[in-house]
């Protein structure tokens, strides 16, 4: 048999191993678009939530300027109460975030103690109300009016949303590369391995059909997901078709090499594993995968820098005209991925898989 169809069989094998691994099939295609449709979902940018403010005056002037005051600023949903005990219920049960109460010059805010969720909106609206009410009461004139201007990264609009959308398949490529590699040291693949170790089977081959298995996979969840974040999420961003699958690739190579770095620093499957889930975990949070860098301290951005995974996130928001990057840089990091992922995966077919 030429080594053609013997890499073609084996090949085969990984697709259809694939397949039949319900758990992998789940962690590496389901669990991250279950993760964009929650995400994708909170941060959509046409769907912003205003808080449902209750308002209570025996001044009907006040009242009425308050309310198309606060109106416009279009973060309040006001309602007018005719008396102040519903609106205190209200409040209580929930049907309004907060309710305000006028009476002369003093303004009562009313909401639920303990609720620290509301702090932020709370001293927002206070600092709303006393500026549009001195206002009112000094008949001050608008001098000054502010515009909003977005300026797009790439040349197009694109959605803040589209930040969550590259970080979920930054996660998708990270999960699909380091548990493939982790997953066939496990005890039952190792029986597999073990048998294909009496074939005529070149480990290289053996290697590369695997390699290739976990690069189409990755792809294919990658554009299923830019499918739904589009097409069902309404998430608009600029693909560059080139650059967006170069960074797949090259950071799914380098994303298994840093799983075989695990198995040969751990020893045990189960041990990297263990390991793995927990890198992940504060992946998630510590390199802007789906929030900006600049939210954390200094120290820990610091430590975010030598972390690969905010490298593969910042290459997916750059081939999503999300953010803006250096051309060469872009280049050089899928560089480094590629050399990096080759190396080390080819070592660990000479090791994991050398004939018996």
């Amino acid at each position: 048999m030429s080594e053609m169809r013997k890499f073609i069989s084996v090949l085969r094998l990984f697709f259809l191993d694939f397949s039949r691994d319900k758990i992998t099939v789940f962690f590496t295609l389901a669990f991250p678009i279950i993760l964009l449709l929650i995400f994708g979902s909170f941060s959509n940018d046409n769907e912003f939530q205003k808080y449902k403010v209750g308002l209570f005056s025996t001044e009907s002037e006040k009242i009425t300027f308050l309310k198309e005051e606060l109106e416009k600023t279009g973060m309040w949903e006001i309602r007018i109460y005719e008396s102040i005990e519903p609106l205190i219920d209200d409040v209580k049960e929930g049907k309004v975030t907060m309710g305000i109460k006028v009476k002369g010059k003093e303004v009562d805010l009313i909401y639920k103690a303990g609720d620290i969720s509301r702090i932020g909106s709370m001293n927002t609206l206070s600092k709303t109300v006393e500026s549009i009410l001195e206002r009112k009461m000094n008949n001050v004139k608008d001098v000054i009016k502010v515009e909003k201007k977005k300026l797009s990264v790439r040349g197009k609009n694109v959605s803040s949303s589209a930040y969550t959308l590259a970080g979920t398949i930054a996660i998708s490529l990270l999960s699909n590369g380091m548990f493939s590699i982790i997953g066939l040291m496990s005890d039952t693949r190792k029986k597999m391995v073990k048998k294909f170790r009496t074939t005529p089977v070149n480990p290289t081959s053996f290697m590369n059909a695997m390699v290739l298995t976990r690069l189409v996979v990755a792809l294919i969840a990658s554009f299923i997901m830019l499918m739904l974040a589009k097409y069902m999420l309404g998430i608009k961003y600029r693909l560059e078709l080139l650059q967006f699958v170069t960074i797949g690739l090259s950071s799914t190579l380098a994303m298994m090499a840093l799983g075989v770095l695990f198995i040969v620093i751990f020893k045990s499957a189960k041990a990297a594993e263990n390991f793995a889930t927990i890198f992940m975990t504060i992946v998630m949070f510590f390199t802007g995968v789906y929030f900006p860098i600049s939210f954390l301290p200094g120290w820990l951005r610091r430590i975010a820098d030598y972390i690969p995974v905010k490298y593969v996130a910042q290459g997916i928001r750059y081939s999503l005209g999300v953010e803006k990057m250096g051309v060469w840089f872009f280049w050089n990091i899928n560089l480094w991925f590629f050399v990096f992922g080759v190396i080390l995966l080819w070592l660990s077919s000479r090791i994991f898989f050398k004939p018996e």
